[in-house]
C-alpha cells in the first residue's frame, strides 16, 4: 500500500497544523502518556459506521477482535407516543463488517448493560422484558463467533449477573420464594446448580483478585448479616468472618506508543484546526469534545484528528482502533502502522502540499486583483494581505508553515501583465519551506523547487 498516496494531503495539512491550534485550546488527555517512544507512526483510517444514531455502551471484546453496541432508535408519532427499537449490534474487527444481532420494535424490552467474559467470544447481556405479569429481568448470551442471540434458559425474573474479571465464568444472584441464591454460568451458557444463602435479601460485592472467586453478603429474616465467599470451580459458597470492603485492585490498561486526547468544541459551527475544518452535524449549538490521537510530548507532540465530535470511546485491546460513539451513531477508527521513516516522507509530501495549495490561492487573487485593476499587477512593496484581502477566504494562505514570519515573498515589481514576455517562466513570489520553496509564476501556475536544484 503507498501510504504517502493514500493520506490525503486534507488529512495530513490537519496533522501538521493540529499543534499550532490546540496550543490556544489545552487538551485534557484522558489516557495514559506513552511509556516509551516507538519506532513507528499511527495514522488513522477513514470512520467506519458500525450503528446509526441512538448508540450507546459500545464495549471491545478482551481479546479486541470484536465490540458489542447497544442501540435505541426513537421515533415520536405524539408526544404521548413515542416508539422505541432497540437493538444490539455486532462489529467484527476482522472482517471490518457490522451485523445486528437482534432487533424489535417494541417498547416492551430494556437492556441495562453488556458485558464481555474474558477467554471467549461471548458476552452477557441484562435484559427487562415487560410481559403478561409486569417487567422481569433476563439474561441473554450473544456469541460473537456464531453471531447469535439467545436467553439463557432457567434465569428467574430477579437474576443479575456478574462476570469475572479474569476467567470465563459469571456467577447469576438472585432471590425467590425461599429466599437468595447463587449459581455459576460459564460461557456456553450453562448454569450451576443453585446455592442457597439465606432467606432474606443478598448483596453482590465483588471478585478476588485472581477471579475465581466472588464475594458477596446476606442477610437473613432476622437481620443477621454474613459475607460469603462463593468459589465458582467448585459452585460451593462459604462464610467467612467479616472483613472491611475492599476493592480488588484493576490491571493497568495498555500502554501504547499513542495516547487520544479531547478537546472541547463549540458545535455551534465547526472545529477549525489550522486552515483545515472538521465537519460538524446540526447541533443546536452544543458544546462537544473532539477527538485527537497525539504521539510524542509537549511541544513537539503531533496531533491528528479522529473525531469532531465524541461521547465517549475506547481502545482496542488489540491497539489497532479507536471505538467512539457521538450523535449520529458509533463508529470504529482503524490505525494504520508505518514507520517513522514513512511517517517523515509523508510529513514532508504533506509540506509541500500546503504550500502548493496556499500558492495557488495566492496567484489566483493576484490574477482577480489584476483582472480589476486594468490586468496590472501590484508594485513592488505592496501590502498584499491588505490588497488582496478581499479575494481571499483566509488571510493565512499568505503564511508559511510555522506562520506570518515565513509567509508569502513577493517579488515581481508589478506592471501590466501583457508586458510579461513568458509569463510561465516568470516568477510572482514564493513561499519559503524547510527544504526548498513553493513558487507562484505568473501564469498563475505554482511549483515546488527543492532547494539547491537549478531554474529551467
Amino acid at each position: 500500500m503507498n501510504v504517502i498516496r493514500w493520506f490525503s494531503a486534507a488529512a495530513m495539512a490537519a496533522f501538521l497544523l493540529a499543534p499550532l491550534a490546540a496550543q490556544t485550546r489545552p487538551p485534557t488527555t484522558v489516557h495514559p502518556a506513552p511509556a516509551v517512544r516507538s519506532p513507528w507512526f499511527y495514522l488513522p483510517s477513514p470512520p467506519e459506521l458500525v450503528a446509526g444514531a441512538g448508540s450507546m455502551n459500545a464495549r471491545w471484546s478482551h481479546d479486541g477482535r470484536y465490540a458489542l453496541v447497544l442501540r435505541v432508535k426513537t421515533t415520536m408519532v405524539s408526544i404521548e407516543d413515542i416508539k422505541m427499537e432497540p437493538s444490539i449490534v455486532l462489529w467484527n474487527g476482522d472482517r471490518k463488517a457490522a451485523t445486528v444481532l437482534w432487533r424489535v420494535e417494541s417498547n416492551d424490552y430494556q437492556i441495562s448493560e453488556v458485558t464481555w467474559m474474558p477467554g471467549a467470544s461471548v458476552a452477557y447481556a441484562v435484559v427487562a422484558v415487560n410481559g403478561p405479569e409486569g417487567w422481569r429481568s433476563t439474561i441473554w448470551r450473544i456469541d460473537a463467533r456464531r453471531a447469535t442471540v439467545a436467553q439463557v434458559a432457567g434465569t428467574g425474573p430477579s437474576d443479575g449477573i456478574s462476570i469475572s474479571p479474569r476467567l470465563p465464568v459469571a456467577v447469576i444472584h438472585g432471590h425467590d420464594e425461599q429466599g437468595s441464591y447463587i449459581r455459576t454460568l460459564d460461557a456456553s451458557g450453562q448454569m450451576g446448580a443453585a446455592v442457597r444463602l439465606a432467606e432474606g435479601a443478598m448483596f453482590p460485592l465483588f471478585w478476588s483478585s485472581d477471579g475465581a472467586t466472588f464475594r458477596l453478603g446476606a442477610t437473613s429474616v432476622e437481620g443477621e448479616f454474613t459475607t460469603w465467599s462463593f468459589d465458582t470451580s467448585k459452585g460451593e459458597a462459604t462464610p467467612i468472618a467479616a472483613e472491611p470492603l475492599k476493592m480488588p485492585e484493576e490491571r493497568p490498561e495498555p500502554r501504547w506508543p499513542f495516547r487520544v486526547e479531547y478537546i472541547e468544541t463549540n458545535l455551534a459551527g465547526a472545529s477549525r484546526t489550522g486552515t483545515l475544518v472538521l465537519p460538524t452535524s446540526e447541533n443546536h449549538g452544543e458544546k462537544g469534545r473532539s477527538l485527537w490521537l497525539v504521539q510524542g510530548e509537549g511541544a513537539s507532540a503531533e496531533r491528528i484528528p479522529v473525531a469532531a465530535d465524541a461521547a465517549e470511546w475506547s481502545i482496542s485491546p488489540r491497539g489497532d482502533a479507536i471505538l467512539y460513539t457521538c450523535r449520529e451513531g458509533c463508529f470504529v477508527v482503524p490505525l494504520i502502522r508505518i514507520s517513522q521513516a514513512e511517517a517523515e516522507r509523508a510529513r514532508e509530501k504533506a509540506r509541500q502540499a500546503i504550500l502548493l495549495n496556499n500558492g495557488k490561492q495566492v496567484a489566483l487573487a493576484l490574477m482577480m486583483h489584476a483582472m480589476e485593476n486594468d490586468e496590472v499587477l501590484p508594485p513592488a512593496g505592496t501590502d498584499l494581505r491588505t490588497v488582496l484581502g478581499p479575494y481571499v477566504k483566509s488571510p493565512e494562505i499568505f503564511n508559511g508553515l510555522t506562520g506570518p514570519g515565513d509567509g508569502f515573498v513577493y517579488t515581481f515589481g508589478g506592471g501590466p501583465m501583457s508586458g510579461v514576455e513568458d509569463p510561465a517562466n516568470t516568477e510572482m513570489g514564493y513561499i519559503p519551506a524547510p527544504g526548498g520553496r513553493a513558487v507562484v509564476f505568473v501564469d498563475g501556475h505554482v511549483v515546488f523547487e527543492p532547494s539547491g536544484a537549478p531554474r529551467p
